[in-house]
């Protein structure tokens, strides 16, 4: 399966290269057989110039220049392998480059911009391609023009100064001594954008106030804007009032198309044109996009719907994940996904937004491998073999005997279910020594594991795990509320508080991985404690009461853990599905222990080890017991219940 994706930036957290590696990580840390390409996209505002200097091809060349304050900083260009040249407004003019507290669009300037430009001409480049993310300036492009020999001037003749409040007081401007290489330049602006220069929805209004401006400061700014548009209707016959993505940039878009003849374009059509985006789409079974903020301006031309448009184009699947989604204008994608699992503040979901992004993108790629694996051939069950493995040792010695014995139910094609204080993991271990293919496992920590190969029912509370799915079982929430009180009367140890209520949670806590916090989740461990300095350890005494009202007890480094994992209860609830499902299914089951009786009275057969210690006779119709113990006991098992197929046990 080849997946595709293609996210923005997430602004204030994430760049575009950092998303794409995450979702790329859970989709693999699923299934390594997605295929996955990364294409980290843009369309005009942040990280546009990274985004196609690294998928074109090309380097970086540094140049000192202005800040949007005019103090001397180090900034940078690109020149792709082809020789264009990639030009980033907030390299030097950006708000990046500046505290919060100085923030200021009245006096902040371009001329860094244009600064670039010229090195970007000096080094030869004939085409440039000018991205306006992020900003702080809303002076018209004025300052980048005056870096490229545009001279404007006041009514005393002279330069006016930096900023955008300095263009009310343009009364002429002078072209003559304009950089003769910008005629023979190609000039192409990606915009992000729509809005126009002026006016409630310009360049003032809308995005004054994300650069440092008051009210007062935006109608001012709004004004000599105004003044500017007049002055080079005047002058040069050029409107740029109702110049569609003129105010992109604090205006900039307007002075750069009005003085050097740019091309203003949509930016996420170009950006996806120049990466040969649809070529990678038409081989994509599935097209994940992503961006911080889905939102009104989404449709208006940004880089995400841009991708959905390509990906219904070529009728692909198409998913988006964001921080905040709408609740409108979701139709463009076949599913939308938040990374949010909780309410938080803003801070706090930037700062995680890693995580977030993660766990989100883990589940989205389980469930798409769920959706899109094949149903496995269900094998025909006409026998199911119990067997208490805590009957036999494994030690290697002892394993090369049982392996020995195992051996003829595979020839007899009966499949085994093994019961065991053991773990899941334990236990496919020693059955890979006893090379014993897909048995049934139910372990101690109350969890039944179903080889996939051997289903022909749905199982709705399913959890993959590998080749196996996995059904768990706890205890009910009134029966543990019931515990936690006593607990605590008992103990005084605090109940772990209510943040902990997602497997990402539990992961943070413990300092462990999604995946495994998940299993610990989904195992349903019915209650988890912290662990306090002032208080000693829970005594013997007060587990050996837990352990009597039916509760199995674990501890970790920070926790005490207890729950209801019974070993029988799966057994009992698998066996009764299969009995309902195969009403002609035969069940057989090997036990050396009285407290097995719930799981002999599910089977046709039971047999019942009589080793020489005492036991609890049985008095059940169907019980049939058997001298000897281990391997001995296995091997007479074995032969009863292959006497119906023709087969003997292996010596």
């Amino acid at each position: 399966m080849n997946i595709l994706i293609a996210p923005n930036s997430f602004r204030g957290s994430l760049n575009a290269f950092e998303v794409a590696d995450i979702i790329g990580k859970a989709f693999t840390d699923v299934s390594p057989n997605f295929e996955i390409i990364k294409i980290p996209i843009a369309d005009g505002g942040d990280f546009t110039g990274d985004v196609l200097l690294r998928n074109l091809g090309g380097n970086w060349q540094t140049v000192e220049v202005l800040n949007p304050l005019g103090r001397r900083i180090k900034s940078r260009f690109g020149i792709t392998d082809e020789g264009v040249g990639i030009v980033e407004l907030s390299e030097a003019s950006g708000t990046r480059l500046l505290k919060e507290t100085e923030l200021n669009p009245m006096v902040t300037t371009t001329y860094g911009t244009g600064q670039l430009i010229k090195a970007a001409l000096d080094a030869g480049c004939k085409k440039i391609i000018i991205g306006l993310g992020g900003s702080a300036t809303v002076d018209g492009g004025v300052g980048l023009l005056q870096a490229l020999g545009v001279k404007f001037l006041d009514k005393s003749g002279n330069e006016i100064g930096f900023g955008g409040e300095a263009l009310q007081h343009i009364e002429t401007i002078d072209i003559s001594e304009i950089d003769g290489r910008i005629a023979e330049t190609e000039f192409i602006v990606p915009c992000d954008v729509h809005n126009y220069l002026l006016g409630n929805k310009g360049a003032a209004y809308v995005f004054g106030p994300q650069k440092g401006a008051d009210r007062k400061m935006v109608e001012t700014l709004d004004d000599t804007l105004t003044h500017y548009s007049l002055k080079v209707w005047e002058i040069f016959r050029k409107d740029i009032v109702n110049l569609k993505h003129g105010g992109a940039a604090g205006g900039a878009a307007a002075g750069i198309w009005a003085f050097l003849d740019a091309r203003l374009v949509l930016g996420s059509r170009f950006v996806l044109n120049e990466l040969n985006f649809d070529k990678s789409v038409e081989k994509a079974d599935l097209v994940i996009t992503a961006e911080g903020r889905l939102d009104d301006q989404t449709i208006d031309g940004k880089a995400p719907f841009e991708v959905a448009m390509r990906a219904k184009r070529f009728k692909k699947t198409i998913i988006a994940i964001a921080g905040q989604v709408p609740s409108s204008n979701v139709e463009f994608y076949h599913a939308v996904f938040s990374i949010m699992n909780k309410p938080m503040p803003l801070r706090t979901a930037l700062e995680r937004s890693d995580k977030l992004l993660y766990a989100t993108a883990y589940q989205i790629a389980k469930l798409y491998k769920q959706l899109i694996q094949p149903k496995p051939k269900p094998r025909q069950i006409d026998e199911v073999v119990v067997i208490n493995f805590d009957l036999f040792d494994t030690s290697p010695e002892y394993l090369e005997k049982l392996a020995f014995t195992f051996a003829s139910t595979k020839a007899a094609n009966i499949p085994l279910l093994f019961y065991t204080k053991r773990s899941y993991e334990e236990m496919l271990w020693i059955c890979g020594e006893l090379a014993i293919h897909e048995p049934f496992i139910a372990e101690g920590g109350g969890a039944l594991y179903v080889p996939k190969n051997y289903l022909k029912i749905e199982l709705k509370d399913a959890i993959e795990q590998g080749e196996y799915n996995e059904l768990a079982f706890g205890t009910t929430a009134s029966f543990i509320e019931n515990i936690t009180d006593k607990l605590s009367k008992v103990s005084g140890l605090p109940s772990l508080n209510g943040d902990i209520i997602t497997p990402l949670d539990l992961a943070d806590y413990w300092d462990i991985e999604i995946p495994e916090a998940e299993r610990i989740m989904s195992r349903k461990y019915s209650q988890l404690v912290v662990k306090s300095e002032e208080i000693p350890p829970l005594n013997s005494t007060f587990i050996s009461l837990l352990q009597q009202q039916g509760l199995q007890f674990l501890e970790t480094d920070k926790t005490y853990i207890f729950g209801n994992f019974s070993i029988t209860q799966p057994i009992e609830y698998w066996l009764g599905i299969l009995k309902k499902e195969y009403p002609d299914l035969k069940i057989m089951a090997l036990s050396d222990t009285s407290a097995d009786e719930s799981v002999f009275e599910l089977c046709n057969e039971a047999f019942l080890l009589k080793n020489g210690d005492e036991w609890q006779p049985l008095h059940l119709d169907n019980l049939n017991l058997i001298n000897g113990s281990g391997v001995a006991g296995l091997k007479k098992f074995m032969d009863n219940i292959l006497k119906s197929k023709k087969i003997k046990s292996t010596h």
